[in-house]
């Protein structure tokens, strides 16, 4: 008789992030039993039927508990696979990497590298020492700093924070017609957004706005291309999309994607940036599209995780399994999944389906209809994209086979809503 043998776990962090719900359903699919950790006791994730095991941590945002407890925990559970679900993860990982390694498995890049790519102010340089195009970004020391800078630029602009590791107000950003809004948008956000006290040890510059140039596709044509590029730069595979929907509207998370074919000079940047920084693992780059040159450029680089990484598993490339068999040096099995991931984006898939998450989608564009905020046609549009069958769809959450994450969704976001009534009114009706 043989013996079965035992592959190593996974534990996960934010259970409410449909990236952990992704990487949950790839990695327990595979047979590697999963761990949700959350300082919250209900979280959607948490609930599919690969989770054997849910403990309470301390929030991420307290860098120090959440490293204390990750070491304590590592301690105990040896051998299990980890993998960063935020930026915040990303940071804490990466900060405690040494350390980290002795117990779990990781696929850990240094510091330096998740800071050139999540700082946006040091993205920019890094950038365009590659050939990768990026919106006008200005920084100082500053507010006045940053208003010299603007003169020539009549606007729009967006003022956002240098980065959301420690963030804990979690804004976005700060939509400006033009220039003469940028004061008041610049002090509106010193006096909003709040930054951790132990970021600020590392870097007191982080709680310093950007501002950056705007553009209309940032609202429903962002181009995202996600992907894996290994420790030793030789296999590296991409895959894209166009986020068409997001909440809010404006600024927001993306739930609706169509594929797009991937930009050969984008990826060959790409791959050079994540080179020159050190980076190496699962990615995914955000790119608004230049009106008036029609160029891509880079808003955003998602060293981690992300949300609708459930879209690339379903077309073939399945990230969190290529990290996995990397971390735990599996060669044989890490082959094979490169092998299949490049053969997938060669399929028809990779470029022409579609990505939802569709409850959530079809309450948005009724609740804009019902708001005044989208036309008739439009409307109908939007019916007809959600039910058309003859473009492969997936679905963030829904599953016949994992059916206990969309409805723990449902009733979190329900009661959410009630309880909060101002900000579900502004996210689905404004």
């Amino acid at each position: 008789m043989s013996i079965p043998v035992r592959i190593p776990g996974t534990l996960l962090s934010l259970g409410d992030y449909y990236g952990s719900l992704a990487a949950a359903r790839s990695l327990g699919a595979l047979g590697a039993p999963v761990i949700f950790a959350d300082h919250r006791r209900l979280t959607s994730g948490a609930f599919s039927k690969y989770v054997v095991e849910r403990v309470v941590a301390p929030s991420p945002l307290d860098f120090k508990s959440y490293g204390d407890w990750l070491e304590s925990f590592g301690k105990n559970h040896p051998g299990l696979f980890l993998y960063p679900t935020s930026d915040d993860m990303a940071y804490i990982v990466a900060s405690r990497a040494t350390s980290l390694s002795q117990t779990f498995a990781l696929y850990q890049p240094s510091l330096d590298a998740i800071m050139s790519l999540l700082d946006k102010s040091r993205l920019a340089v890094k950038a365009k020492e590659v050939g990768l195009k990026m919106p006008e970004t200005f920084s100082g020391e500053s507010n006045q700093d940053i208003l010299d800078q603007i003169k020539n630029f009549p606007g729009p602009f967006l003022v956002k924070p240098k980065s959301q590791i420690g963030l804990l107000t979690k804004g976005k950003g700060i939509f400006c017609p033009t220039k003469a809004d940028v004061p008041a948008a610049l002090k509106l956000f010193l006096e909003r957004e709040t930054f951790s006290d132990q970021i600020l040890d590392y870097d007191p510059s982080l709680n310093l706005p950007l501002l950056q140039a705007y553009h209309q596709s940032a609202v429903d044509g962002m181009l995202s291309i996600a992907g894996f590029v290994s420790r030793d730069y030789k296999h590296a595979v991409f895959l894209g999309s166009e986020k068409i929907f997001q909440r809010p509207r404006r600024l927001g998370v993306g739930i609706g994607f169509s594929a797009r074919s991937v930009p050969t000079e984008i990826s060959d940047c790409l791959l050079k940036l994540c080179a020159s920084v050190g980076y190496f693992g699962v990615f995914e780059a955000e790119f608004v599209q230049d009106e008036a040159t029609g160029d891509f450029l880079l808003v955003d680089f998602n060293p981690r995780y992300y949300g609708q990484m459930a879209f690339e598993i379903a077309r073939g490339v399945d990230l969190p399994r290529l990290a996995y068999f990397e971390a735990t040096q599996n060669q044989l099995a890490f082959e094979k999944e490169v092998a299949k991931a490049k053969l997938a984006v060669t399929r028809p898939e990779a470029v022409s389906s579609k990505y939802a998450l569709g409850w959530i989608l079809s309450l948005m564009i009724k609740c804009q209809k019902l708001g005044g905020k989208m036309p008739m046609g439009e409307y109908r549009d939007w019916l007809h994209w959600l039910k058309d069958n003859r473009i492969p769809m997936y679905d963030a959450v829904s599953s016949r086979e994992d059916t206990w994450p969309k409805r723990m969704d449902q009733f979190l976001f329900w009661k959410h809503a009630l309880r909060h009534p101002r900000d579900f009114y502004r996210k689905f009706f404004t």
